[in-house]
């Protein structure tokens, strides 16, 4: 696998693993560095373990894709998963930046936007 430090492949696992009051209630191993991607196979290999649904998912902020959302969805689960931006966007630093995409003012007319310098933005394909 991988390392996250993207210089070296090693004999590695990615090892996930579900907990209910302490208690451990499923695990699942990948071979991916990537948890957030792991999630739907996780989920996968949970009901093969389990023979119930969990209620509600807690998990941390790389596991809050949209992709991640929409599996918990169709399957009926509520979650609790903080999208990846979320401490950042808690920050001051983030939220005073004026150019951020947010920030910009957008017209469905002109399919454009605006920046806090006045500049209009305008999609142009290569």
């Amino acid at each position: 696998m991988m390392m996250k430090n993207k210089v070296e492949v090693l004999p590695a696992y990615n090892v996930l693993a579900g907990c209910e009051d302490q208690f451990i209630t499923g695990i699942s191993l990948h071979q991916n560095t990537n948890d957030g991607t792991c999630f739907k196979d996780h989920l996968d290999q949970l009901s093969v373990q389990q023979s119930v649904t969990p209620e509600n998912i807690i998990a941390d902020s790389i596991f809050g894709t949209e992709e991640n959302y929409e599996l918990l969805e169709n399957k009926g689960i509520n979650n609790y998963l903080k999208f990846p931006q979320f401490h950042n966007e808690q920050k001051k630093s983030y939220k005073n930046n004026p150019f951020l995409k947010e920030n910009f003012y957008y017209d469905p007319a002109a399919d454009s936007y605006t920046c806090p310098n006045k500049q209009q933005i305008t999609f142009r394909s290569s």
